[in-house]
């Protein structure tokens, strides 16, 4: 959630900026994108190396092993039988690498958003790369959401979890201002 937080106060930021310096907000928010789609990157690659944000449990052949996270009774209980050999030879699980999921997401993102700049003139279309940033990311985020661990306990009850709450409406607001934009660059 301190993602969301961050991009509110990115926002403000530049808007205070652009009305001091008698800039267009466009022209500012439509170029930080890029720069803030690579901090993603850096971003999550640092929660892999601290194994915060862990992933789910799970099988599969790219799993990661946090041997920092500890396995809980709760945990275990809920582990598949296979899960479960496994931990009890091991110590600990295998879990879904979602810090590298968001990472390559974030990468992705940064690459579209410097070659729409560049190819195809992206930054003349006021909040179409901020609009294109907001649905990419979020959207990402959203999806990469149901291959974490449950950070919080009352979360476990709800059927998305606060950061994909928090993230539809960055969504929906990013696909108006993508619409917005083409429909005023076509005028």
């Amino acid at each position: 959630m301190a993602s969301h937080g961050a991009a509110i106060g990115i926002l403000l930021s530049l808007w205070f900026f652009a009305r001091k310096e008698k800039l267009a907000y466009s022209w500012i928010v439509d170029r930080i994108v890029i720069v803030v789609a690579l901090s993603g990157l850096f971003i999550r690659t640092g929660n892999l190396m601290n194994s915060e944000i862990i992933g789910s449990p799970t099988t599969v052949s790219w799993a990661f092993i946090f041997k920092q996270v500890p396995v809980t009774q709760e945990i275990y209980a809920n582990l598949s039988e296979n899960l479960q050999q496994y931990y009890n030879l091991h110590g600990n699980i295998p879990r879904h690498p979602a810090q590298v999921y968001e990472a390559l997401a974030y990468l992705s993102v940064c690459a579209l958003l410097i070659w729409l700049y560049f190819k195809k003139s992206a930054g003349s279309k006021p909040f179409f790369m901020t609009g294109l940033f907001m649905v990419l990311v979020f959207g990402f985020r959203f999806i990469v959401e149901f291959f974490k661990d449950v950070q919080v306990d009352f979360e476990k009850t709800l059927p998305l979890n606060m950061g994909q709450w928090l993230s539809i409406p960055i969504i929906l607001l990013g696909i108006v201002l993508i619409f917005s934009s083409l429909k005023k660059t076509q005028k």
